[in-house]
């Protein structure tokens, strides 16, 4: 099993943020994080990328307790801009390619073509969409097992959402598993092996997205709009 989360929670002071959840997910798997605004999305996937300590519970990733250890095994596209805007896309890249040994500066480079981004350009003059692009493109040039990736279509435009989404298939490998969080669900759920709805610090649903259509009748879309739950 790749990831093994069990029994996690966090609280903010007393606010709880995750109750108790536990679920795993293994190799080759594209998985749809989802849930409202405030429903411990990204909180859940900085736990897992090492970037925040649970209060309780643990995470396990390839055997191996969540630490400095697992962040080789581990990609995190955040929701914020990863880049200082003085960067150059050239500077982006040597960043990457010095900070992780498992970088592949070649397919960086022939993904950032594809998505027509100049090494030369200056990332203070990108949109936030294109900034996404770079973002993804970069990430998904990591060799790692697990990818995740908080709302990565957020700010891309609608004609460039299914270039990225054909690059995130792409990426897939039986070594490797996304999770995806996003609230764009319609665009991306046809990509999704299986589902994940967190609601009000636990998990409402958790089934393949194949199996949940079949049961509900309904799209993975209309199900979570319709309350998320089994």
């Amino acid at each position: 099993m790749l990831l093994e989360v069990k029994n996690l929670c966090k609280r903010y002071n007393k606010k709880i943020v995750l109750d108790g959840i536990s679920f795993s997910v293994d190799k080759g798997k594209i998985v749809g994080l989802l849930g409202e605004n405030g429903a411990g999305k990204t909180t859940l996937l900085k736990i897992i990328a090492g970037f925040s300590k649970p209060t309780s519970g643990q995470v396990i990733i390839n055997n191996t307790k969540v630490g400095v250890e697992t962040r080789r095994y581990v990609a995190f596209l955040p929701d914020s801009i990863m880049f200082p805007k003085w960067m150059k896309v050239k500077d982006a890249l040597k960043f990457f390619s010095d900070f992780f040994d498992d970088f592949d500066f070649q397919k960086a480079k022939d993904m950032l073509k594809f998505l027509n981004i100049s090494e030369n350009g200056k990332i203070h003059d990108f949109s936030r969409g294109t900034i996404e692009k770079l973002s993804i493109a970069l990430l998904l040039s990591r060799n790692v097992n697990l990818y995740l990736l908080d709302e990565p279509l957020a700010f891309i435009d609608p004609i460039s959402r299914d270039v990225v989404i054909n690059m995130i298939l792409d990426n897939l490998s039986e070594e490797k598993t996304i999770i995806v969080s996003t609230n764009i669900i319609s665009e991306i759920e046809h990509i999704f092996d299986e589902v994940i709805i967190l609601k009000d610090g636990k998990i409402a649903t958790l089934d393949s997205a194949e199996n949940l259509r079949e049961k509900s009748g309904v799209s993975v879309n209309q199900f979570f709009k319709e309350g998320g739950a089994k």
